[in-house]
């Protein structure tokens, strides 16, 4: 758990990197790595995390004015909650 916990953290510094010098893609791929490997180590007890990235691909989307995607991801999110 502490080495996902490590890759998290770095991937999502090269991330955010990556957003705020709008290499949105490269940001967008990089948080999608992330949401996998969460995933594949335990799903659940890393909800919190998967959701926050999921929020910051949605603002990927925002930014690139692709507001149908952008909803669709907040909806998702919304329904994987309840």
């Amino acid at each position: 758990m502490l080495r996902v916990l490590h890759m998290y953290m770095s991937y999502d510094v090269l991330a955010n990197g990556a957003f705020v010098n709008k290499e949105y893609e490269n940001a967008k791929d990089i948080f999608t790595k992330v949401i996998e490997q969460l995933i594949e180590q335990g799903g659940p007890k890393n909800y919190l995390n998967i959701l926050h990235i999921g929020l910051k691909i949605s603002k990927i989307y925002e930014v690139q004015k692709d507001y149908k995607t952008m909803i669709t991801m907040l909806l998702i999110k919304h329904y994987i909650r309840l």
